[in-house]
């Protein structure tokens, strides 16, 4: 039946103070992509002072440009809907790209694309020629 369909989606629907209609799986969209986007904006700030070849280096350019307004978004869906905002890598880079001491995001090592803390401060230490190929 498309009305009982709609009456649960309905109900599992909340609206927000500004008038947004959201439901949990946008939440956990918005909740999963943010550490998901802001670990790819942490490794192309690890592309920052490196001798790259100029179309790696576009790359990065052109993922910062596309991901940092996403995050954006996505961090302004969850404080629209009175949702916990996760915290990410971004909270915590430092100049020196010191990976150690970014805190674990619970469950997000087993998330698919996403890079454990060992390899992201191996991706840090790795000189120049070794570090294009692992960035890449």
């Amino acid at each position: 039946d498309s009305d009982s369909d709609t009456a649960s989606q309905s109900s599992d629907s909340q609206t927000a103070s500004n008038g947004d209609v959201f439901n949990d799986a946008d939440v956990t969209f918005a909740t999963d992509m943010i550490p998901h986007h802001a670990q790819a904006i942490q490794m192309v700030t690890l592309t920052d002072g490196r001798t790259l070849d100029p179309e790696v280096q576009q790359l990065a350019t052109e993922i910062r440009d596309a991901q940092a307004p996403e995050v954006e978004t996505m961090v302004d869906w969850l404080t629209a809907w009175g949702k916990e905002v996760p915290e990410t890598s971004l909270d915590h880079t430092n100049a020196g790209h010191d990976m150690s001491e970014m805190p674990e995001i619970e469950g997000m090592d087993d998330m698919p694309g996403m890079m454990s803390a060992e390899d992201m401060q191996a991706l840090a230490d790795a000189p120049d020629a070794e570090f294009q190929t692992m960035w890449l």
